[in-house]
């Protein structure tokens, strides 16, 4: 497969480009002689950097600059429901953190978002990690 002109420009004598998931990658190559089969060998060293369409070549160990705009605000929409729970269930709590002291929390989380939104468990993990909470459990 081809790669696309954008990507193609950053690469030089003495570089490859790759397409690892979808996303280009320039490493830096060399070649030797082997002896023993008479051809020489492709030797691949560190990677370079990521490429983008946007923001070109960006060296390894930097981000891509973002635009301010682009953050979205922040909102809490769980907080009411999970204070009710842990007033109602205060004693419950309580009890979960002697017999699980060390997933306490997790269970508890668990157990609220199961309550009151119904969502699968198998999803809840990138749900809740969509959420932002601020000290919603206390310990």
């Amino acid at each position: 497969m081809a790669h696309p002109e954008w990507a193609l420009k950053h690469k030089t004598k003495g570089t490859e480009l790759r397409n690892i998931g979808g996303r280009y990658y320039l490493y830096r190559v060399s070649s030797k002689y082997d002896k023993e089969r008479k051809v020489s060998r492709k030797i691949t060293h560190e990677m370079l950097g990521r490429i983008t369409e946007k923001d070109g070549l960006i060296p390894r160990g930097q981000k891509a600059a973002r635009a301010k705009a682009e953050v979205p605000q922040v909102s809490v929409k769980e907080y009411g429901a999970t204070h009710l729970l842990q007033n109602i269930g205060s004693d419950i709590f309580s009890e979960l953190q002697k017999v699980f002291p060390n997933q306490c929390k997790q269970l508890v989380v668990l157990a609220m978002h199961r309550l009151y939104i119904k969502h699968p468990l198998r999803i809840m993990n990138s749900y809740i990690k969509s959420l932002i909470y601020q000290k919603s459990l206390k310990t």
